[in-house]
This record gives C-alpha cells, sequence and structure tokens, in this order.
C-alpha cells in the first residue's frame, strides 16, 4: 500500500494511543483537526486518503466526524511567489508587502485567493489530480468529485474526468479570450466543433 495511505489516519492515534482498537472515544474529543497544513505533496493525495480513511472509520462506527479537517492551507501552493517577481535577468526578487496590491503581475489577485481560502468557503481547488493515480484511484476521485456539495474548481488536462465531474467549463484560449460554458465537457466540445 502507498506510504500516503499507511500515513492518512496516525494524526486520530495520537489522540488515543494506548487504544485497543484504531481509537477510541478520546478521539470524539480531539477530531476533526483545528487545521491542516501541509505542503504541495500533501494537496492531492495525502489529504483525499485523509478524508477517505476518515469515511471509512465513520462508516465502521470507529469516529463520529464527517472530515478529518477543520480548514485547510496548503503552503507553497497559494503562497508560492505571492510576495516575489522575477527582475529582467528572470531571477526571483522579493516584493515588499506594501507594493504588492500595486503590482500587475497577480500578487493582488493571489493576495485575495489567499484571503478567501483562509475564510473556510466551499470550494475545492484542484491542479492536474489525476497525473498519478491508478485507475482506480481515479474512478474513487471521479465518485468523490460528483457527491463534493461545493464548488471544484479543476485545472486538468484529463478530459474524461471533465466530462464526469463538470457541468461548467471555463476554457482559456491562447490568445486570452475566455469561453464560459454551462454543460458537460462533451455539450461543450459538440458546439465548438
Amino acid at each position: 500500500m502507498d506510504t500516503f495511505v499507511d500515513s492518512s489516519w496516525y494524526y486520530m492515534r495520537y489522540a488515543s494511543p494506548d487504544a485497543p482498537t484504531m481509537v477510541d472515544k478520546r478521539n470524539d474529543y480531539w477530531m476533526p483537526m483545528d487545521q491542516y497544513i501541509g505542503g504541495v505533496e500533501h494537496a492531492i493525495l495525502h489529504l483525499l486518503y485523509a478524508r477517505f480513511w476518515t469515511k471509512v472509520m465513520r462508516d465502521m462506527g470507529l469516529v463520529h466526524i464527517d472530515e478529518p479537517f477543520t480548514r485547510l492551507f496548503t503552503q507553497g501552493m497559494l503562497l508560492n511567489h505571492i510576495y516575489f517577481r522575477r527582475d529582467e535577468k528572470g531571477a526571483l526578487v522579493p516584493v515588499p508587502y506594501s507594493q504588492a496590491y500595486q503590482s500587475e503581475l497577480g500578487e493582488a489577485a493571489r493576495l485575495l485567493f489567499c484571503k478567501l481560502m483562509l475564510q473556510k468557503p466551499n470550494v475545492l481547488v484542484l491542479d492536474e489530480p489525476t497525473n498519478h493515480l491508478d485507475l482506480e484511484s481515479i474512478n474513487a476521485l471521479n465518485i468523490a468529485l460528483q457527491r463534493y456539495p461545493g464548488t471544484v474548481l479543476l485545472c486538468t488536462h484529463d478530459h474524461d474526468l471533465i466530462d464526469e465531474v463538470a457541468t461548467r467549463i471555463w476554457h482559456f484560449e491562447s490568445d486570452h479570450k475566455l469561453t464560459d460554458f454551462k454543460g458537460a465537457y462533451a455539450e461543450y466540445q459538440t458546439v465548438t466543433a
């Protein structure tokens, strides 16, 4: 089994380290975790597996929560170059906070997006989520995304995934034109063919 799966419920074990089962009643007091902070490598697999195992453990009656984390912040994905820009030689140079909102290079938009993500929105942002998944994992992801009650912002080249889960398509053209289409991807392809 992948190490991400193996490590996707260990944080619950900390709440009841000497329990004879996976967890005990002490877990009800400590979970869900208030804040999950992880690096880019945790954004897709570890978080997906942690949510999956929480739901399995819930269905088995071991825990009484639906989600393992109350808030999520993925470092590196949102703040990666937020206070930096490239100089004339292409090197990253820091931008003072006071100048970040005055920039035309996107820092202001990224700052606003970061503020939005910290306010518990019902939005899931996925960037190429199927790139390193096997078929079984892709199918599980499809089912999870179809059941997700919020908005999923999906950036992917996986047309099958888009067709399975998307109800609205935003297609960015190379000439900076944005097409906004409400419907499935197969319908979008038919209309734009």
